[in-house]
């Protein structure tokens, strides 16, 4: 099933694929600048392989979603973005569910783990991010200035249309933001019980495997974690059978949890 849902003020544009009736749900959720399109077909592939059903979505902003018009994004912009989840959930009758979070996306899905820990059996998250970090701060400084002199906003345009502005300006002006210049999730973290799969692309610029030990050092939970070689912040796409292979070597840590 492919279309949109309507929220209260805004329509979220989804994909839900329910082709195996005994198999765990997959939600996967995009990073700051992503939408189900720039998934790609690597969705698809994780879903056979495990097997799952799945579900992606545009969030609130992107791709053909609805725009939520911020003046600046409030502090609670993960937590708020969790309810979201878990309301979609609802209007799809998804109990629980195993969440892919990439980058701002596994932000959103160690928030729900949290927040909402009977509705998620598992995690498994690439590059999440748990805290700010120097290196990270500088770099969206950089490609904010970088923007103005290359064709990156032109090259979101193709996914995001009118959205675009609003993708790329709420992403910059929120790690611009002094709100956020000490944020961190550890009391979130500190709620999760649930298992995670971490990952990162060993070339990830925007910040360090710090983003992987602080859960490790905080959560309740098993977690796995390693580095993606060839890879930096979209492994799914820069290396994605070494992606796939990570995952897949330690399914059944997700799996067992889900029939728990």
């Amino acid at each position: 099933m492919e279309g949109y849902i309507d929220f209260d003020s805004y329509h979220l544009y989804t994909k839900h694929v329910q082709c195996r009736p005994d198999a765990p749900t997959l939600i996967f959720l995009h990073d700051a600048w992503g939408c189900i399109e720039m998934w790609g077909d690597f969705p698809q592939r994780l879903a056979d392989s495990l097997p799952a059903n799945y579900l992606v979505y545009d969030r609130a902003g992107h791709g053909k979603s609805g725009c939520v018009n911020y003046e600046r994004r409030p502090t609670t912009f993960f937590e708020d973005e969790a309810a979201v989840l878990v309301r979609l959930m609802d209007e799809l009758d998804i109990g629980k569910a195993i969440l892919y979070g990439h980058s701002d996306g596994g932000t959103i899905a160690l928030t729900a783990a949290a927040l909402y820990p009977e509705r998620i059996s598992g995690l498994i998250l690439q590059s999440a991010h748990t805290c700010t970090e120097p290196e990270g701060l500088k770099l969206v400084a950089d490609i904010t200035e970088a923007s103005k002199h290359t064709h990156l906003c032109q090259s979101l345009a193709r996914f995001h249309g009118e959205n675009m502005p609003n993708v790329f300006n709420y992403w910059s002006r929120m790690w611009a933001d002094e709100r956020f210049q000490q944020w961190n999730i550890i009391a979130h973290i500190r709620k999760i019980t649930c298992p995670i799969i971490a990952f990162r692309g060993e070339n990830d610029r925007f910040d360090t495997v710090k983003q992987n030990t602080t859960i490790a050092e905080h959560t309740g939970g098993q977690i796995i974690m390693t580095l993606i070689p060839d890879a930096a912040h979209n492994s799914h796409k820069e290396n994605p059978e070494a992606t796939l292979q990570f995952i897949l070597a330690n399914k059944t840590l997700l799996l067992d949890s889900e029939h728990k």
